[in-house]
């Protein structure tokens, strides 16, 4: 089970790798980039074995909720829906690979 410290470190993470790629111009090197980032911190999440209610509630809710205090709610909810999708991306690339 994941510890407080380790959720906490992992939602910075991914808050701070949205932040860097907002701020790099989100071209299309740094969407690679950013995507390679968010996978691997994905896969990390994956082995703290947090079920789907925990990974909402204690990564994606506070990634969230950061993004909405850094940035406006467009610019927030567009961070979000990409890292979210670069997130799961994972997930779907494994299942192909089954």
């Amino acid at each position: 089970m994941a510890t407080d410290r380790q959720i906490a470190e992992t939602v910075a993470r991914c808050v701070g790798i949205m932040v860097h790629y907002y701020n790099t111009g989100r071209a299309a090197k740094d969407r690679k980039l950013m995507g390679a980032e968010v996978q691997v911190v994905a896969a990390w999440v994956k082995e703290l074995d947090l079920d789907d209610a925990a990974t909402n509630r204690d990564i994606f809710n506070p990634v969230r909720q950061e993004l909405l205090a850094r940035y406006e709610s467009k610019v927030a909810s567009d961070l979000f829906v990409r890292f979210l999708r670069e997130f799961e991306a994972l997930a779907t690339e494994r299942l192909a690979r089954a």
